[in-house]
């Protein structure tokens, strides 16, 4: 979640690369119709949907959740 906070709220950032613990590299890049409110709202949405106990694997759909639902809208999400 700190990367993508780190992501979201700086301007200067356009693009960061993911390598996971699999080996399996991600992209995400800010498109022109970025926009930082929807993406705020998008994980906030789903931070309200999926975290009862506040454990990793409710995290991880947080963040799958709200790329899945930016990607195309703000943000390409690229998976190798």
């Amino acid at each position: 979640m700190l990367d993508l906070r780190f992501f979201m709220e700086n301007e200067r950032v356009k693009t960061i690369s993911i390598i996971k613990n699999n080996g399996c590299a991600e992209m995400l890049t800010k498109t022109a119709s970025f926009d930082i409110v929807a993406m705020k709202t998008s994980i906030a949405r789903a931070v309200k949907k999926y975290v009862k106990l506040g454990v990793d694997a409710e995290y991880n759909k947080v963040v799958e959740a709200a790329l899945n639902k930016l990607n195309g809208g703000g943000i390409e999400w690229l998976k190798k």
